[in-house]
């Protein structure tokens, strides 16, 4: 009844989705997700958003290798053949009547979240969905800030989910970095790309967060026992079905064949970040790290963002390469270099021994030669 004003999406038995509260640059597990959980054989007609203050949407990066701006009448027809779609949700006129949803969220008392909360569940009424997994990441940077919001906030999406029919479970976790290894369209489906097709140098943090999605909405459809989910959620992955699956929703939203994460094409100007310390990074400041990727032109100019040699948690010698910055020109690339300059990006534990304090001659140094990408061992090793 809440969204049947807009346009409303029905289907035949079980529908998965999976939604993401936001705030984690690169946290891109949408399309590895859908494309584990509907090479099951399960449905899974997935919208997504664009960037509105973020470094890039999921339907941005989508976008990178196929069309996303469908109407619902197509929709039913990639799904129809694919079991799947991942799309932009703005295309549609899925829920625009959410008060109903607000009305009850007011009278639980979570009126700062309470937009975020009816957007988020009006639009998974209209789609037509009957299980759903909410990663919710909380600390620093992300839209959730500590723990205790978090539960306040994963009680009224398991409450409105039993008023609406839909099974929904909660996962929060404290991330608190970058997740992936490329921030911003390309360099995002490349990490994605190098997941589905288990490429040596893929991001093993990325995948293991899609691995733990996928796994628990697996687990909620009863496709797997409590605890089994991510074990056949990673056998999909590794046995090269999720892959050739992403392959056909790619193919069947018009999009690009022939998909090889080592063929897409970066911005051609580049710059390299060096490293003037010696030690572990600590943190990486979320919040300027999306504002430099956006000045390079992200989301609108796909090929521009950051590649990160070096992130958290990883040790760093003086003068090696901590990120390399893409986009398609000069001046977009000095505008980022100059807000850089204002700002400390990367944090070293203090405990660890500092080179000299930062200077234009080290930490930019303009070096065009790309340092090698880190090679990483299996998610179950």
């Amino acid at each position: 009844a809440m969204a049947e004003t807009g346009e409303m999406m029905h289907w035949q038995g079980i529908v998965a989705d999976k939604h993401s509260i936001g705030g984690l640059p690169g946290n891109r597990t949408t399309p590895i997700i859908v494309s584990i959980v509907s090479s099951l054989g399960i449905l899974m007609p997935k919208t997504s958003s664009r960037a509105i203050t973020s470094e890039a949407g999921t339907a941005d990066v989508m976008e990178v290798l196929t069309p996303v701006e469908f109407n619902s009448d197509k929709i039913r027809e990639i799904v129809d053949k694919t079991k799947a779609c991942i799309v932009w949700g703005g295309a549609l006129r899925l829920a625009p009547a959410d008060d109903r949803i607000l009305k009850v969220s007011y009278e639980l008392g979570i009126e700062p979240y309470s937009k975020m909360i009816v957007s988020i569940m009006a639009k998974k009424v209209a789609i037509g969905a009957t299980h759903l997994v909410i990663d919710m990441p909380i600390g620093e940077g992300a839209k959730i800030e500590n723990y205790r919001e978090a539960i306040k906030i994963k009680k009224i999406f398991e409450f409105l989910g039993k008023k609406f029919n839909i099974k929904v479970r909660v996962m929060i976790e404290n991330v608190g970095k970058p997740v992936g290894r490329g921030i911003g369209p390309i360099l995002e489906m490349r990490d994605v790309l190098r997941i589905l097709q288990q490429r040596e140098n893929r991001p093993l943090d990325l995948e293991k967060r899609a691995i733990k999605l996928a796994g628990n909405l697996l687990e909620i459809i009863g496709k797997a026992r409590r605890g089994q989910g991510e074990k056949l959620a990673y056998q999909q992955l590794i046995s090269g079905e999720a892959f050739k699956q992403f392959q056909n929703i790619v193919k069947a939203q018009g999009g690009k064949e022939g998909l090889d994460s080592e063929n897409l094409i970066l911005g051609a100007t580049t710059y390299q970040i060096k490293s003037d310390k010696k030690g572990i990074i600590e943190k990486i400041d979320l919040k300027q790290l999306i504002r430099i990727v956006r000045l390079l032109g992200s989301p609108i100019t796909k090929e521009a963002g950051v590649y990160f040699q070096k992130t958290v948690g990883e040790k760093v010698e003086v003068g090696e390469t901590l990120m390399t910055l893409y986009t398609d020109n000069e001046q977009r690339l000095h505008l980022a270099l100059a807000e850089l300059q204002k700002t400390e990006l990367y944090h070293f534990e203090r405990n660890e021994k500092k080179g000299s304090e930062r200077s234009e001659g080290s930490y930019f140094e303009r070096n065009e030669k790309k340092g090698s990408e880190r090679s990483e061992g299996s998610y179950f090793q």
